[in-house]
C-alpha cells in the first residue's frame, strides 16, 4: 500500500512536469509566430527602459498648427526640434503642421465643427481673426511681421518721381497708374493697402469714394493673380502695374531672378503690416495634457531665439527689425495703427460688394428737349452719354450693361428702343470690339435720333424695372440707371401715384433691383424722381458735371442691402 501511494505521487509529478514542458513549448511557438508575423507589433511598441522621444513606442500628444503658406516654412524650422521633446507627463510632443491660405481656413470654418479646428492658427494678418467667428480664435502672441508696400518696377518709380519723394497712399492707389489688386478681400496685403488708403483720406465720404475707385480699378487691371502681376513687372517694366505686396514677398520674388526689376515703394503716411499672429482655437473638453502641449508649442513660437529664424527668412521680427543678410535693405518704417474690427468689417463688406458683378440697365432720355445746350459745346444728350461713359470706364469687364432709349412716341407709337441687351462689357462684339465699345458708340449715336412727342418717364421706369426683375441675378448688384432732363409728359400714361404704387409692388428687398434716377438740366422734376427711386430702393441725383457720376455709381454699387 505504501509503495502504491509513493508510486501514485511520483506519477502525478511526472504528468505535471510533462504538462509544463508542453505548455512552454506551445507558448514559445506562439511567441515566435507573433514576432515573425508582426515584427512591429505589440512587443515592438512596448516601452523599454531608456526609450526617448521621438518614439512610436511612447505615448504622444499631438498639436495641430495651420499656418499661412508664406510663413509655414519658417514655422516648420521652429517646431521641428519640438518633435523630440518630452512633455512633463512623460509623453512625446508631436506637432502636425499644415500650410493653408487664410481665406481657405476661414471658408472651412463655415462648415467644419470646432473639433476639426487646428489648435494653433498663424494667418498672415490679424485682419483674418475677426472673420473666423465660428472658431473664436484668441491671439496669444505674434510670430513675425512684414510691412505692406507698393511693388512696381524701377522704371515706373523713376518715371513717377518716387525715387526722390515717395507717394501718398492716395497717389499710389487712386492715381492714374493701373493697380493690380485681384481678389482684394482674399489677400491680406491688398486689403491692408486699401484700408491704409481709406484711413489716410480720413474715413469719410472722400475716403469711401477713393476706396470704391481703387477697388474697381484693381478689378480692371487684367492680372488674375498676384503671381501673374509680379511676372508682368519682370516681362514689361515700363508698363508695370502697382501691386500691394508685403516687403518679404518682394524679397522672395527677387530671390532667384538674375536681373530683378521689382522694387518696393514705401508710401508716406505710415505703413500697415502683416503681423502673423499666433492664435489659439479653444476646443471644448481639452485635457490638461493637451493644454500643456499646446502651450509648449506657443512658447516656442514666441521665444526670443525665434526672432533670428524669422529675420533670416526675409521677414521682420515682431519688433520690426530686419536682417540685411536676408536681402532686405533696412528701411525705417512708421507703423500705421490698424482700424477697429468694426471698421475693418465695414470696409471688407464694401469691398466684397464692389467686387461682385454688377448688372445695370441704362435708360437714356431721347426726347427733343435733350438737344438743349448745357455749355461747352455739348447738349444734354451728349452730357448723359459722357457721364455714362465716364462711369462705365471704372466698371470691370465682368459688369453687365443693357441700353435703352426712351421718349413718348419715339419710334412710331413705341416709347422705347432697346439698343443693346444685357451683356458683359468685356464680351466680344465682332471685328475686334467688345460690348463696352458698342455701348459707348450707341450712347453717343442717340444724339442723332432725338425726337418723339414728350417724355414717357413714368411708364419707362416701370417697364425697365419689370425687365430687370425678370433678369435678376442673386450673385450681382442689379439696378436700373435712368437719365432724363425733364418731367413726365405722357397724356394717358400712368400718374405719379400709380407709378409709385407699381414700383413698390415690383421692388423685393430679398431680390433687390434698385432704381437710380439721374436728372440733367433745370427742367427736371427732382421731387417726382426721388419718390420713384425711393419706392424701388434707390436714389435720385441732379447731375451738372459728368465727372460726378462715378461717385453716384459707387453709391449705387455699395448699397445692395435691403
Amino acid at each position: 500500500m505504501a509503495r502504491h501511494v509513493v508510486t501514485s505521487q511520483r506519477d502525478g509529478r511526472g504528468r505535471l512536469v510533462l504538462l509544463l514542458l508542453v505548455a512552454t513549448a506551445v507558448l514559445a511557438v506562439l511567441v515566435a509566430g507573433v514576432i515573425t508575423a508582426d515584427p512591429r507589433g505589440l512587443l515592438a511598441r512596448a516601452p523599454v527602459v531608456g526609450d526617448s522621444c521621438p518614439s512610436d513606442r511612447l505615448p504622444t500628444t499631438s498639436v495641430s498648427v495651420v499656418a499661412a503658406p508664406d510663413i509655414a516654412p519658417v514655422v516648420e524650422r521652429v517646431v521641428a526640434p519640438l518633435r523630440s521633446q518630452e512633455l512633463p507627463d512623460g509623453r512625446c510632443l508631436q506637432v502636425l503642421l499644415t500650410s493653408q491660405n487664410p481665406a481657405e481656413t476661414v471658408a472651412g470654418a463655415q462648415i467644419l465643427p470646432l473639433d476639426r479646428a487646428p489648435n494653433l492658427w498663424i494667418p498672415d494678418s490679424s485682419l483674418w481673426l475677426g472673420r473666423l467667428e465660428q472658431w473664436k480664435p484668441q491671439r496669444v502672441s505674434a510670430f513675425a511681421s512684414s510691412p505692406v508696400v507698393v511693388a512696381t518696377s524701377t522704371s515706373v518709380v523713376k518715371a513717377s518721381g518716387w525715387d526722390k519723394k515717395p507717394p501718398t497712399w492716395a497717389a499710389a492707389l487712386a492715381g492714374a497708374r493701373p493697380v493690380a489688386a485681384p481678389n482684394i478681400a482674399q489677400d491680406a496685403a491688398t486689403l491692408s493697402a486699401e484700408l491704409a488708403l481709406w484711413q489716410a483720406l480720413g474715413k469719410g465720404e472722400k475716403a469711401q469714394n477713393a476706396l470704391a475707385a481703387a477697388t474697381l480699378a484693381g478689378l480692371r487691371a487684367g492680372a488674375p493673380t498676384r503671381e501673374s502681376a509680379v511676372a508682368s513687372v519682370q516681362d514689361d517694366p515700363n508698363a508695370a502695374p502697382l501691386i500691394p505686396l508685403s516687403e518679404q514677398a518682394v524679397t522672395e520674388a527677387n530671390r532667384d531672378v538674375r536681373d530683378p526689376k521689382l522694387v518696393a515703394v514705401y508710401p508716406d503716411g505710415g505703413l500697415p503690416s502683416l503681423d502673423y499672429p499666433v492664435a489659439r482655437v479653444e476646443a471644448s473638453q481639452l485635457t490638461a495634457e493637451k493644454r500643456t502641449a499646446i502651450q509648449a508649442v506657443a512658447d516656442a513660437l514666441a521665444a526670443p531665439a525665434t526672432r533670428t529664424v524669422v529675420r533670416n527668412a526675409g521677414f521682420r521680427d515682431t519688433g520690426g527689425s530686419t536682417s540685411a543678410a536676408a536681402g532686405i535693405v533696412p528701411a525705417a518704417v512708421t507703423p500705421m495703427t490698424p482700424p477697429s474690427q468694426a471698421e475693418i468689417k465695414a470696409v471688407v463688406t464694401q469691398i466684397v460688394t464692389l467686387s461682385a458683378p454688377s448688372r445695370m440697365q441704362v435708360v437714356i432720355d431721347m426726347s427733343g428737349s435733350m438737344r438743349a445746350s448745357v455749355g461747352n459745346g455739348k447738349n444734354r444728350s451728349q452730357v448723359a452719354a459722357l457721364a455714362a461713359l465716364t462711369a462705365g470706364n471704372v466698371l470691370p469687364d465682368v459688369a453687365q450693361v443693357g441700353l435703352w432709349g426712351f421718349a413718348r412716341d419715339l419710334k412710331g407709337k413705341a416709347d422705347r428702343i432697346e439698343f443693346l441687351k444685357m451683356q458683359a462689357l468685356g464680351a466680344p462684339a465682332g471685328k475686334g470690339k467688345t460690348h463696352r465699345d458698342i455701348v459707348n458708340r450707341d450712347m453717343f449715336a442717340m444724339n442723332e435720333q432725338l425726337g418723339g412727342n414728350g417724355t414717357a418717364l413714368y411708364a419707362t421706369a416701370v417697364a425697365a424695372m419689370k425687365q430687370m426683375k425678370g433678369l435678376y441675378d442673386p450673385r450681382a448688384g442689379n439696378a436700373v440707371v435712368l437719365f432724363t432732363d425733364g418731367a413726365d409728359e405722357n397724356p394717358g400714361g400712368p400718374s405719379l401715384d400709380d407709378t409709385i404704387a407699381e414700383l413698390k409692388r415690383l421692388y423685393d428687398p430679398q431680390r433687390p433691383v434698385r432704381l437710380i434716377c439721374i436728372g440733367i438740366g433745370p427742367g427736371i422734376d427732382l421731387g417726382a424722381m426721388k419718390q420713384m427711386s425711393a419706392a424701388a430702393g434707390g436714389e435720385a441725383f441732379p447731375l451738372s458735371d459728368p465727372r460726378d457720376l462715378p461717385e453716384i455709381l459707387f453709391e449705387v454699387m455699395t448699397r445692395r442691402d435691403a
